[in-house]
């Protein structure tokens, strides 16, 4: 799917912050306040997930550089999880048959 369309029924959920455990980091803190202030929640939501694909991309290079072969894929809508990308990797060439 693509992000701007399942964007909107994301900014209609709940927003908040995750509690954590122990205790933030204080750097991570002020960004994130000083973020808050400056984007709104859909904006925040995006770079986010623009982010998480970032960190996606270099795991794919760092397979390919040690000679796997992989793929992403979504595997739920936006909607259901930001977390809906599934990395699949194998050493060498896929041979499934």
């Amino acid at each position: 799917g693509t992000i701007g369309a399942e964007c909107s029924a994301i900014e209609a959920e709940d927003t908040s912050e995750p509690e954590l455990h122990g205790g933030e980091d204080p750097q991570a803190a002020r960004l994130r306040t000083d973020l808050g202030s400056r984007l709104s929640p859909a904006d925040r939501w995006r770079c986010g997930w623009q982010c998480k694909r970032l960190l996606d991309a270099g795991r794919m290079l760092y397979l390919k550089e040690h000679r796997y072969t992989g793929w992403m894929e979504e595997y739920c809508k936006l909607t259901v999880s930001p977390e809906n990308v599934l990395l699949i990797a194998s050493r060498g060439q896929m041979g499934w048959g």
